[in-house]
């Protein structure tokens, strides 16, 4: 109810949708705090601009870029049960597009930033000075690499232990 009011005032033009998003960007950040409360955000987006397809892409957009939807909500909505009709539409493939690049863009940052510590962690691994400062960066790296490490392991973990109920779609 709120998200549909919320982008009724906004509907105006593309700038009062996306000031109204602004404005109430905390609000709709707690709303959305599970994976089911961001699918009903993007059913009232959905609901409210129905016959609007290009408002509705712009605004999946703009919550993905503000982050009051992820793109798992996206595609689970995208291939819920109340979006069949719209299935063989293209603003609805459009919306999966952007969503799989936005993605794709998160991803490869990470591997770029992963690949940068781990060049660093090899480089001050290789250096042999004995300098304090050397050995407590050498130490800072070595608590990152740990870090990272037990981070990116931990989300395998948590992201293989859900694959079924996330990807029911």
């Amino acid at each position: 109810m709120f998200v549909q009011t919320l982008m009724n005032l906004g509907s105006k033009s593309f700038s009062h949708s996306f000031a109204a998003i602004a404005k109430f960007h905390p609000t709709l950040k707690a709303l959305s705090g599970s994976e089911e409360a961001q699918i009903c955000v993007l059913r009232g987006v959905g609901d409210l601009w129905r016959s609007h397809h290009q408002m509705m892409v712009v605004l999946v957009d703009k919550l993905l870029k503000t982050q009051v939807v992820e793109c798992a909500a996206v595609a689970n909505w995208i291939f819920s049960k109340e979006m069949v009709d719209d299935f063989t539409k293209l603003y609805v493939w459009e919306i999966l597009h952007l969503t799989v690049r936005k993605m794709n863009k998160h991803v490869n940052r990470l591997n770029r930033e992963a690949n940068d510590a781990r060049k660093m962690i090899e480089d001050s691994d290789n250096s042999d000075q004995s300098d304090d400062s050397d050995e407590d960066t050498k130490m800072v790296f070595k608590i990152v690499r740990l870090f990272m490490f037990t981070l990116f392991a931990a989300s395998s973990i948590v992201s293989g232990h859900n694959e079924e109920e996330r990807r029911r779609w």
